[in-house]
């Protein structure tokens, strides 16, 4: 799958985590504070340090290839590059992912006890969780990393997962970016056809994220599905 589709469907993966997670809270802050109360939610430092990590890392496992648009998947690249043979070989792996996630983590916590060390120079002691903060990187790069070779699986080629190779109907660089798009169409309108009806983007969210789950579902058994007979 190509690049733009995975940051597509990773965009929208955010977008739809957040409905999830803080629709219904970010609607009646917005209508008792105004913008100020979705405003709050960028100040969650955790939150875009998560947002940050997942979107950089959605093209970490294509750095086999190129390292184009993630900065953390090159830095992961480089120690491993010279023992790369082939494209989605050992880098489309589960033991990719946790190598990935353990190098965003390192990342993020250095980049976090540099902030305390400035801190506690000027007299303010530490003002960041390292291990918290280390903790929202690596889950945040890990579930990234994981849906990247699940879009992957959606593909003619597939991805070998724990040695059994799981393939889909897709073909990247034709059919991969219009069916990124009809399942984010699909899923978006049963989100708010769902708020509509029950008032609730949290439950929305839901239906949309089991209707994203069904169609990666389908796209599977379609490929498993043996030819038909004319």
């Amino acid at each position: 799958m190509r690049g733009s589709c995975h940051v597509l469907l990773h965009a929208y993966y955010v977008v739809l985590g957040i409905a999830l997670l803080y629709g219904d809270e970010l609607l009646s802050t917005y209508v008792d504070q105004g913008v100020a109360g979705p405003l709050r939610l960028l100040a969650n430092l955790e939150l875009l340090i998560f947002v940050a990590v997942f979107m950089d890392v959605a093209r970490a496992p294509d750095c086999d290839v190129a390292c184009g648009g993630t900065l953390l998947g090159y830095i992961a690249h480089i120690p491993v590059k010279p023992f790369l043979r082939t494209h989605r070989g050992w880098y489309h792996s589960v033991w990719a992912a946790i190598y990935m996630s353990g190098v965003a983590s390192a990342v993020v916590a250095a980049l976090t006890a540099t902030v305390n060390a400035v801190s506690e120079h000027v007299g303010f002691g530490p003002v960041l969780s390292l291990v918290r903060l280390g903790t929202t990187a690596f889950s945040a790069s890990f579930l990234s990393y994981l849906l990247h070779l699940a879009e992957d699986s959606l593909t003619l080629r597939g991805v070998r997962w724990l040695g059994t190779r799981v393939r889909g109907p897709l073909r990247t660089g034709g059919t991969d970016i219009v069916a990124a798009s009809i399942i984010v169409l699909t899923s978006a309108l049963t989100t708010w056809v769902a708020y509509y009806a029950t008032r609730s983007l949290s439950r929305g969210a839901l239906l949309g994220a089991l209707v994203l789950i069904a169609m990666f579902a389908s796209m599977f058994e379609l490929a498993s599905s043996p030819p038909r007979r004319t």
